[in-house]
């Protein structure tokens, strides 16, 4: 088989375990797969498997080796101007940062990538960035804002069918019991309603507010 193939195929590989929680196995088919491209000249793959190799070290918590990792996607797919990637590396970077307690920084590359993906209908995107918003406004101690941003969410999630990733999914339903409990279950289920019906030209105004 020829060497873009193999690539490919060892990157398939990386992703897939990278998604089942086995980071080893993730790093080891990543990195082979990473040395093959960079063989080639598909710069983009390349991008997108430093992506991968950052979000493996971003959940090991290897917070420094991730933001490198994560930068040079981002610079590879601001080089190509790869909207969906350069928004998915934002995004990536937002999280980091929200684990290392830097809010503005977070709360920056959020609002670009959530810009990004609201201009090519990325609906996915959009939610998992609310998501991330909401965790923001938790920790901020805005729990109705928290709850509202996760709604409109889940709202956008069921109107594709898209599903929250399967290894999140426990820290997703630890936050949402979290706030259930904090805001009472009466409130929560008020504050969830006025989320689920807002817009998504409200949205982004609400989430970052100027």
């Amino acid at each position: 088989a020829d060497l873009p193939t193999i690539a490919y195929v060892r990157s398939q590989l990386g992703w897939t375990a990278l998604r089942n929680g086995n980071y080893t196995q993730a790093i080891e088919w990543l990195e082979e797969g990473l040395a093959l491209y960079q063989q080639t000249d598909d710069l983009l793959s390349v991008a997108l498997t430093f992506s991968g190799l950052g979000e493996v070290a971003l959940r090991q918590n290897n917070l420094d080796k991730a933001t490198i990792l994560l930068e040079k996607s981002l610079k590879l797919r601001r080089e190509y101007d790869h909207t969906w990637g350069i928004a998915a590396s934002l995004g990536s970077l937002a999280w980091v940062a929200m684990r290392q307690g830097q809010y503005d920084q977070a709360l920056r590359c959020l609002n670009e990538s959530l810009s990004i993906r609201q201009n090519i209908g990325d609906m996915g995107g959009i939610a998992w960035c609310l998501e991330k918003r909401g965790e923001v406004a938790r920790i901020q101690e805005d729990p109705a804002r928290a709850v509202r941003l996760l709604a409109a969410a889940a709202r956008i999630r069921a109107s594709v069918n898209s599903i929250v990733d399967p290894s999140d999914q426990n820290a997703y339903d630890t936050l949402i019991e979290g706030l259930r409990t904090e805001l009472t279950p009466t409130i929560f289920d008020a504050v969830w309603a006025e989320g689920h019906d807002m817009h998504l030209e409200q949205l982004n105004a609400y989430a970052f507010p100027a």
